[in-house]
């Protein structure tokens, strides 16, 4: 799939309209399909819009934070768009996290996490 964007040659980063990065994101197996981005600002610090400089909004995949410009688009800092393409596939994290939480299979109880 062919989806216009924007590079900065600085920095690396992506410049996507939001419709086509949902779009991207439909069509990608490994990605999850959203009907859009959960905006929550948490008071991280927010970048300006390269096209109005108005402050972005904070947006999310999960873990991934992404900022967006409701009026313009998606800003990715580099390996983003990489990470929100698999965002359908758990992170190893998860996985182990999950595993220690499924019952032992002689019953005594659960495993403790493995990261504790």
């Amino acid at each position: 799939m062919d989806v216009p964007c924007e590079r900065c040659p600085r920095c690396a980063g992506l410049w996507i309209e939001t419709t086509r990065f949902l779009e991207l994101l439909a069509a990608t197996p490994t990605a999850q399909a959203l009907a859009e981005l959960m905006v929550h600002n948490d008071g991280s610090p927010r970048r300006a819009c390269p096209h109005c400089r108005q402050l972005m909004d904070l947006a999310w995949i999960d873990f991934l934070q992404l900022d967006q410009c409701l009026e313009h688009g998606v800003w990715l800092d580099p390996g983003e768009m990489e990470e929100a393409l698999r965002s359908a596939e758990p992170s190893p994290e998860l996985k182990a996290l999950v595993e220690s939480l499924k019952p032992r299979r002689d019953g005594s109880g659960f495993d403790p996490p493995p990261f504790l």
